[in-house]
């Protein structure tokens, strides 16, 4: 079961995944599909960290 306390860990480990293949993408000098799917996912995932760490203080 998912607890509370180990979503700011799951938040961390999704953004380490995503910044590797984000670089690689990006290296082509054009935006895909892939590109614009992993930003938001890392943009989002940055959103939730925010609001966990302001609600648990």
């Amino acid at each position: 079961m998912l607890k509370l306390t180990n979503i700011p860990s799951i938040l961390v480990v999704t953004r380490f995944l995503i910044a590797p293949c984000l670089l690689l993408d990006a290296l082509d000098h054009q935006t895909s599909s892939w590109f614009i799917i992993g930003y938001v996912i890392a943009v989002i995932s940055d959103i939730l960290m925010g609001l966990l760490l302001e609600i648990g203080g």
